[in-house]
């Protein structure tokens, strides 16, 4: 998510014709599109189903992400952007949630401190990379690359999900003895 929005001002301007006008649109989807994933996750607490949450948003922002790269109207960006969004925080919150019932008491504010940088100081080094991609490859094909990457992780993840379910059980039987 992070490479369409450090590349959204050129899709802006090269392919969708628009200007800065253009770019805030295309943010506000976005951002709409997480709240909206917000809004529905707090409909659907099931934490056992966290790494399936996790797995879908992935595989859901990865799709959406490669139908934005390869529109070339505005609409439809806007929508792609809307979706990306919305599996964006799906991970995002997914992920959290694992995260929290996998470790154990006594390790997780360091687990979580080391996540919690982790994924904020990669965004400033995929962005990078995405630029330099970017300026090979494209922009649009950039961010199909990237989004292939996140949906062939998200596969990969989904044949282990039986396993993190089974933890998740048994970390919260261990702490409610």
């Amino acid at each position: 998510m992070a490479v369409a929005i450090a590349l959204g001002p050129i899709f802006a301007k090269e392919i969708l014709q628009g200007g800065p006008n253009t770019f805030g649109f295309l943010m506000t989807a976005s951002s709409l599109g997480t709240l909206a994933g917000g809004i529905y996750l707090t409909k659907h607490s099931n934490v056992l189903e966290s790494g399936k949450v996790l797995a879908l948003g992935i595989c859901f922002m990865g799709v959406s992400l490669i139908v934005f790269a390869l529109s070339r109207v505005f609409w439809l960006s806007l929508l792609s952007l809307f979706a990306a969004g919305f599996g964006f925080i799906l991970q995002i919150i997914a992920g959290r949630t694992l995260l929290q019932l996998l470790v154990s008491d006594e390790n997780r504010g360091q687990i979580t401190g080391l996540y919690v940088m982790a994924s904020t100081g990669a965004v400033p080094i995929g962005n990078l990379i995405a630029g330099a991609l970017a300026s090979k490859i494209g922009s649009s094909n950039t961010v199909i690359l990237g989004s292939s990457i996140c949906i062939a992780g998200s596969i990969l993840f989904m044949q282990q999900i039986s396993t993190f379910r089974d933890l998740i059980r048994l970390n919260l039987r261990t702490e409610g003895t």
